[in-house]
């Protein structure tokens, strides 16, 4: 009887985070490269990682060429690689902080589940 919980509370388990991630992706994906990006902050926090990918220099974040040390440098290098693969659009600007915001929902979802059962 344990093994028959056990392996129902696995599938619950995994069929709440596919839910989760399927409605929350959906909403976070929306319309992602819809929209110019606004100005100062989304430019700037784009144009950085381009940078990075067209000098190569993966060390110091630049802004016009000007060593810029406003954020950690995470953030740029997973600006960059998503602009490496879907190209430098809105939408691979805004697919890092999409992804990382579905992560934060299915994290969550899982230290609330994992602590309150």
């Amino acid at each position: 009887m344990s093994s028959f919980l056990s392996s129902v509370r696995v599938v619950s388990w995994r069929r709440d985070l596919l839910g989760l991630g399927l409605i929350f992706g959906l909403l976070f994906g929306f319309h992602l490269g819809g929209r110019p990006l606004a100005n100062p902050d989304e430019g700037r926090y784009g144009e950085i990682p381009r940078e990075m990918l067209v000098s190569g220099d993966w060390v110091t974040p630049r802004l016009n060429d000007v060593p810029y040390f406003e954020k950690p440098p995470l953030v740029y290098w997973s600006v960059a690689a998503s602009m490496a693969v879907f190209g430098s659009g809105e939408a691979a600007v805004r697919m890092t902080g999409a992804v990382f915001a579905l992560g934060g929902v299915l994290l969550t979802y899982a230290a609330g589940r994992r602590l309150f059962n």
